[in-house]
């Protein structure tokens, strides 16, 4: 493990005044962290789908699910998935999956590409993606350079994982899945977010280490990790990090930190689980059209959801 270029990693990112947000935000996502670690995985009686679907059948039932909630959001999907560029090809591709691909999807020039096997999954990474697509809402600023706003930049997955929790147990209410295949699928997309929440943690103890004046060692780690009671729940990560190193070989080979990445993915599992078990749709399409709006503030849009939804 290269130490010294993983301490200027960390201390670059540090330095940079666009990661101040982030780094002040890891107080507040830091326990949304503990709760999706803490979170049990369901057993399942059999880890295999029990049916499969072609992509048209997908898009149907992902109509149907839509139009059981939104119109307007119904009209927008099907035009989305129907829409070409002025070269004649479509926004929203569907490629058969390859066994050596280990990514599920790809954003690429305003296209999104969603590798397709046939699976229950592939319906909710369609809905996934669509909704980013249907929320895209680019901040033009004076020098009319183009940027994502706050509110999307963090708030954005949690519209989509929202998406696919209403749509997984849309599928299993009409009998279209089983309960197996909607554990399946629900341990699927926790075990995504426990890692997006193991890195949170990694980024923001070696940014603690950084910010505090000490060098990124294997010595100082060390130290960090025993200053955690080993009842806590960051002290096993943090250990497991030191033996496999698959974060911070992970930044290395970036050659950055992505600590904001993984920060929306832990708040969308978060508030995604919130409002699916309240099965509250009208908030769901209300963050969704928020996320969508450029002139959003995101302080305000998190100061309603948590007035709504005071265990979060």
């Amino acid at each position: 493990m290269d130490f010294k270029m993983l301490d200027k990693i960390v201390t670059n990112y540090a330095n940079d005044n666009e990661n101040n947000f982030a780094i002040k935000n890891s107080s507040e996502v830091m326990p949304m962290c503990e709760k999706v670690i803490k979170e049990p995985f369901v057993p399942v009686i059999e880890d295999k789908w029990s049916r499969t679907f072609n992509l048209n059948e997908s898009i149907n039932y992902i109509y149907n699910f839509l139009k059981s909630i939104d119109e307007e959001l119904t009209v927008r999907f099907i035009n989305i998935i129907k829409a070409v560029d002025e070269n004649n090809q479509p926004y929203v591709n569907f490629i058969p999956r390859q066994d050596n691909l280990t990514s599920d999807s790809r954003l690429e020039n305003g296209k999104v590409y969603i590798y397709y096997d046939n699976s229950p999954k592939e319906m909710l990474l369609i809905l996934h993606e669509v909704l980013h697509k249907l929320n895209e809402c680019p901040v033009i600023d004076e020098e009319n350079n183009s940027y994502t706003s706050f509110t999307r930049e963090y708030l954005g997955e949690t519209v989509s994982i929202t998406g696919e929790m209403f749509l997984s147990n849309y599928l299993y209410e009409q009998g279209i899945i089983t309960g197996n295949d909607l554990t399946i699928l629900k341990n699927w997309r926790l075990n995504a977010d426990k890692e997006h929440a193991r890195n949170v943690i990694v980024d923001n103890e070696l940014l603690r280490l950084k910010l505090s004046g000490e060098a990124i060692t294997k010595e100082n780690i060390y130290k960090l990790i025993n200053s955690y009671d080993k009842g806590s729940p960051y002290y096993p990560i943090l250990l497991d990090e030191l033996h496999d190193l698959r974060r911070t070989t992970s930044i290395l080979k970036n050659g950055e930190l992505n600590l904001r990445k993984s920060q929306k993915y832990v708040i969308g599992q978060v508030l995604a689980e919130n409002l699916s078990q309240q099965n509250n749709i009208a908030d769901f399409i209300e963050l969704h059209n928020e996320v969508g709006n450029p002139d959003s503030d995101i302080v305000e849009v998190v100061r309603n959801i948590r007035e709504k939804h005071r265990t979060l």
